[in-house]
């Protein structure tokens, strides 16, 4: 049987990325396994597509299936793995981690960046809200939702010259943390992988972002301090790296997604972060709701 490709189409952010498997069975299994799961929902609306040609893709990979419904995984090329055993229900984060190792360097060779996190709409002013994973991006952006804000960005926002070009394409998060923050749950959700999912919203083209905070969830009171250029510059810098292939690990067998950045991509990281670090940048920490009124009454 000929080889086949399977690509993820991101026509917001103009970018293609292909991965080839051995045959066109393994391509279309991936596929199935891939398409409208949640690990998705961190990059921009894309179409997967199975191709007969695909002499153009860095990266191999294999995905075969045995008798008891387990995977046996492995990558080759510009990622390296060696096999692992994965549950069909499991596959597609890896595989999703592989797609972004893929584009993101090619994005910094635009100019632009991918910043891990929550962007809102809020009377006309765009905030761009970076944190790491646990910050409260999530929540916040539910908290927003419910005070009828619009929700552009909550997992990635991709950047460049201070405009937000495109974002990940729904917001997604554990019930659980809906109840534990007393968050109203909107009524146009989805459940997908067990996690409440809704769409985040468009913008006609790139726009300038306006401000610049550093959200920080907590159960406590609501604290909001500015912070000097410099430890935005210094917080931002180390939140894209977190993004990009030298950081990211496949789950299974803890082996880098591809080699390091080149000079001139990390060059392109600083001139960004340099740029956004000068919209008057500050930490707000409190719950939800609280945070978002602070940010709501600047």
């Amino acid at each position: 049987m000929s080889e086949a490709g399977l690509r993820c189409s991101m026509a917001s952010l103009d970018l293609e990325v292909t991965i080839r498997f051995p045959t066109r069975q393994q391509a279309e299994l991936a596929r199935e396994l891939v398409a409208d799961r949640v690990s998705g929902a961190r990059l921009p609306v894309g179409k997967w597509q199975v191709l007969d040609d695909a002499s153009d893709a860095r990266v191999r990979a294999s995905v075969q299936a045995d008798d008891a419904g387990g995977l046996t995984v492995s990558y080759g090329g510009a990622v390296s793995c060696p096999p692992y055993a994965v549950d069909r229900a499991g596959f597609h984060w890896d595989f999703t981690r592989i797609v972004t190792a893929l584009a993101f360097p090619q994005l910094l060779d635009t100019g632009m960046i991918p910043v891990h996190a929550a962007c809102l709409l809020i009377d006309g002013t765009l905030v761009l809200l970076p944190g790491s994973s646990g910050a409260g991006k999530s929540s916040l952006s539910f908290a927003a939702l419910g005070a009828g804000h619009r929700v552009i960005a909550t997992e990635l926002a991709f950047i460049r010259d201070l405009k937000l070009v495109a974002s990940n394409s729904r917001l997604s998060i554990d019930p659980g943390a809906l109840k534990f923050f007393g968050l109203a749950t909107p009524s146009a959700v989805e459940i997908c992988d067990g996690r409440v999912t809704v769409e985040t919203q468009r913008l006609d083209g790139p726009t300038r972002v306006d401000r610049l905070v550093f959200p920080r969830v907590t159960t406590g009171a609501v604290h909001h301090r500015p912070i000097t250029p410099r430890r935005a510059r210094m917080l931002l810098f180390q939140n894209v790296i977190s993004e990009l292939p030298v950081s990211q690990l496949i789950s299974h067998e803890s082996h880098p997604l591809g080699g390091a950045i080149t000079g001139e991509q990390y060059a392109t990281i600083a001139d960004q972060v340099a740029k956004l670090s000068q919209l008057d940048p500050q930490i707000i920490e409190g719950p939800p709701a609280s945070v978002l009124n602070a940010v709501s009454d600047r």
